[in-house]
């Protein structure tokens, strides 16, 4: 079997298609907007990449520097005897430091090789010791060591315990610590240039976080709660780095790395840039270009609803209208639109009522020369009717007079006489009847009404059925051309009953209102199919039906057949000039 096409694809309008082909040419500056959003993206990630990690290593820069010159001031320290002895002039020359040194020390303290506090600024309390705590562990064996981050008792502030162990004897009798204050590592975040929603931490290695920004006071001294892969990619690299994850805020972002190992510790400086502020620019572009395509396809939606409507549709729509007026029968259909535009679509709307004017002209031809034969037609059986009744039924009427006048003594003679009477009365009998089928005389003398009563009344005697002529006004007159054609149907009619409808009453009704004329012919028959004898028609099987049809359509009228198991009705309607 085959399938159809319009089973499968749907039926789209000219507005539609308009549209669709607007969004179709727009479609290859849609793709070339995103893509090109998306190398920006790749880019603006490129370079952020590139500044997280300078950033790290600016701050991470500045946290080692702060730790190599303490180690420098300690050094220095080691050689002063007031430091060394532990004496009242140990923490006089501690405070003079605190308040004049550059790096921002938060203390400092010196203890014996047990660690146990001698000489400290802040003062601090009796018994204070370093021993178990994280920096006296980490110098075993070292010279200078960098500890664990810790919160100064004192002030309750973030600081890194730096310490450094003075030899003599080969024994380490004397252990010089500095705290470090780790909120200057925040300013300086502060200070630099930041995108909003920046993030940067320095985390030791167990993840206790030295230094944040924003919000200091919440992590410092805390441990970090970095996303696992961050974490992880951190404590695997021994150089810089960045990767994509989320921070303690839960906003995804890149990190750049930088690890630093000082004293013994290992450090690392994370700085996060938020990628939704990386990627605003390119993501503002596309917006834009998404905007304003999107505007493109509102107003290519806008313009294929007016120019569709004004250039497209309504013309189409004529012209669709007219084709199938024309295809109905009406080729007096015009596209007749002034404003066709040019180009293929006028064409067609030229060709099309080129068309019409052709097929309107032949049918007018071929109309005139159907009204012409049935005109002669008429005529002719005119004619006929008249010779069979004037001069053949003259001839038979003289021969039945002769006959008549005729009288024979002998009984067979006479027989024979009588009888060629009665040949000659049946002859003439069939002569009147076939002249007054072929045209009765009393329509062109008495009119329709007369002749239509006459008729019907005729025709049910011989066929021996009950019928009725209902005739409105009675002393209705027509053109007679129309009264003609209004006789024919009915006959045909009549005709179709008596052969075939097997009817036993029919009712004909003939009524004229506002110039309007209605024939009907009803039968109480078994009825037909209707579609059926049309087919028919058209293969020259059955000529009746049509010729109706045909007749009310030359007179200008129409013909209608309603048929059913109960009957059938035949119903010719006409608009005439005007009756009389």
């Amino acid at each position: 079997m085959k399938l159809q096409r319009d089973a499968f694809v749907p039926r789209v309008g000219t507005r539609a298609r308009l549209v669709l082909v607007f969004v179709a040419a727009l479609l290859p500056a849609f793709v070339m907007a995103v893509y090109t959003a998306f190398d920006e993206r790749s880019r603006l990630r490129g370079d952020a990449s590139v500044e997280s990690i300078k950033l790290a290593q600016l701050i991470g820069a500045h946290f080692e520097g702060m730790l190599t010159s303490t180690y420098e001031v300690l050094r220095a320290l080691d050689s002063d005897p007031a430091v060394v002895s532990g004496n009242p002039g140990c923490e006089r020359r501690f405070a003079h430091i605190l308040e004049t040194g550059h790096v921002p020390f938060s203390s400092f303290a010196v203890t014996d090789g047990n660690g146990d506090v001698l000489c400290s600024s802040p003062p601090s309390r009796p018994g204070a010791t370093l021993r178990g705590r994280p920096i006296f562990m980490h110098l075993r064996g070292r010279e200078f060591a960098v500890g664990e981050a810790e919160i100064e008792p004192n002030s309750g502030d973030p600081i890194v315990v730096v310490a450094e162990a003075v030899h003599r004897a080969d024994q380490a009798d004397r252990i010089i610590a500095a705290g470090v204050d780790l909120r200057s590592l925040t300013a300086l975040a502060e200070r630099v240039n930041l995108l909003p929603g920046t993030l940067f931490m320095i985390v030791n290695g167990d993840g206790t976080v030295l230094a944040s920004h924003p919000d200091p006071a919440r992590w410092v001294g805390r441990n970090a709660t970095l996303d696992q892969e961050l974490v992880k990619a951190i404590a695997e690299q021994s150089v810089p780095g960045s990767v994509d994850s989320r921070g303690h805020d839960g906003v995804y972002r890149l990190f750049g790395y930088s690890p630093i190992a000082v004293g013994g510790t290992q450090f690392f400086v994370v700085a996060g840039l938020p990628l939704y502020q990386v990627m605003a620019p390119a993501d503002a572009v596309l917006l834009k270009t998404l905007g304003g395509l999107a505007l493109a396809v509102l107003v290519a939606c806008v313009g294929a609803t007016v120019i569709g409507e004004s250039f497209l549709r309504r013309p189409i729509e004529r012209l669709q209208q007219t084709t199938r007026r024309i295809a109905s029968g009406d080729y007096a259909a015009r596209v007749g639109l002034p404003n066709v535009p040019g180009g293929d679509l006028g064409d067609l709307a030229r060709g099309i009522d080129d068309l019409a004017q052709a097929l309107q002209d032949r049918e007018q031809h071929v109309t005139a020369l159907s009204r012409r034969v049935l005109d002669v037609q008429e005529a002719e059986r005119r004619a006929l009717a008249r010779e069979l009744h004037d001069e053949i039924g003259q001839v038979l009427t003289a021969l039945k007079l002769m006959l008549q006048s005729q009288r024979h003594t002998d009984p067979a003679q006479e027989a024979r006489r009588l009888e060629s009477i009665a040949i000659t009365d049946t002859a003439l009998q069939q002569v009147r009847g076939l002249s007054l089928d072929l045209r009765p005389p009393m329509l062109d003398h008495l009119g329709l009404p007369a002749t239509l009563r006459w008729y019907i009344n005729r025709e049910s005697q011989r066929a021996g059925f009950a019928a009725s002529c209902d005739i409105q006004p009675d002393g209705l007159r027509l053109d007679p051309h129309l009264e003609t054609s209004l006789f024919r149907i009915a006959q045909e009619a009549m005709t179709n009953v008596i052969r075939h409808a097997e009817a036993n009453s029919v009712v004909v009704r003939l009524s004229a209102d506002n110039g309007r004329v209605r024939l009907s012919i009803q039968d109480d028959g078994h009825g037909f199919d209707v579609e059926a004898a049309r087919e028919f028609a058209r293969h020259g099987r059955s000529l009746g039906l049509l010729g109706m049809e045909e007749r009310a359509s030359l007179a200008g009228g129409r013909l209608a057949v309603v048929s059913s198991a109960s009957g059938t009705e035949v119903i010719a309607t006409f608009t005439p000039g005007g009756t009389s």
